[in-house]
């Protein structure tokens, strides 16, 4: 029988169950305030026939006249995942997404940029197309290259909270530069070792905070590089989605055995700027 302390908590009752184990039980509520919800997307077995279902791999649902998202050299972006958004209010209720619509997430497979200092956005894409508009299956271009092209995998959503890392800077914030905490905190909340895909919550990193490296690779961007930045200025970043790797169902590895975080700020996540979304890639 696996160790059930070996992968996050499930919910906050449980995590409330693991600190008062490791004496954290008076830093509980403020602990337990960091998580977010998250749309957790469970890959299936099967094919999905539906238009706009949602699913990983394959071929996307597009608008007639979409455009395939290319690069800056003109090569076709891979694609990875779309969302029926009616599917992710219908788990979560009230979020930060559209209530319906289609999201869908295009990368540059082929290069797999970190998105850490100041790689081309246009390696990436997100694209909303509205509820209501009539959508067609895509078939992969002619110049995409073979081995970017992924295993169709329909998934069900359901919710699911995340936890903040004890490598996130909230964590330090509240338990300090106390070995002791820190590692008991580390233990009831370990790092995720399976895979997992998903909508909003927190990023489950491999590496460091990987909000900070948004923020400078923005700042890079916008031309007025500005150092390392603060917590409130790294704060702003949100998980958009999270693709991990899955090499079994959708033949999909991110460096070594690593994730893909698509991240933006939380006034372009309310403002809709989705061609102000980056990427993050992080792997051990």
């Amino acid at each position: 029988m696996s160790d059930p302390w070996s992968h996050p908590p499930a919910d906050g009752a449980e995590l409330a169950e693991r600190l008062a184990a490791v004496g954290l039980a008076g830093r509980t509520d403020v602990l337990a305030a960091l998580a977010r919800p998250s749309a957790r997307l469970h890959t299936l077995d099967g094919a999905s026939d539906r238009d706009g279902g949602s699913r990983l791999g394959g071929e996307p649902d597009l608008r007639a006249d979409d455009e395939w998202p290319r690069d800056h050299r003109g090569r076709p972006l891979s694609f990875l995942l779309q969302v029926d958004l009616a599917e992710v209010h219908a788990a979560l209720g009230p979020n930060d997404l559209p209530d319906a619509g289609l999201l869908s997430f295009f990368y540059d497979a082929a290069g797999q940029p970190w998105g850490f200092d100041d790689d081309d956005p246009r390696q990436w894409r997100v694209l909303h197309l509205p509820a209501g508009v009539p959508l067609a299956r895509r078939a992969l271009p002619d110049d995409h290259h073979p081995e970017n092209r992924f295993t169709p995998c329909p998934v069900l959503v359901a919710a699911e909270p995340v936890f903040a890392d004890v490598g996130d800077f909230e964590v330090t914030d509240v338990l300090g530069t106390d070995d002791a905490a820190l590692e008991a905190y580390e233990t009831a909340v370990p790092p995720r070792q399976d895979f997992a895909h998903r909508l909003l919550g927190r990023p489950e990193t491999i590496q460091n905070d990987l909000r900070f490296d948004a923020a400078i690779a923005a700042a890079v961007a916008a031309g007025d590089p500005a150092g390392e930045p603060s917590e409130q200025t790294a704060g702003r970043w949100r998980l958009l989605a999270q693709v991990d790797s899955d090499e079994e169902r959708t033949q999909m590895l991110w460096g070594d055995s690593g994730r893909l975080y698509f991240v933006m700020t939380e006034e372009d996540l309310r403002a809709r700027a989705w061609e102000r979304v980056r990427v993050v890639l992080q792997c051990c």
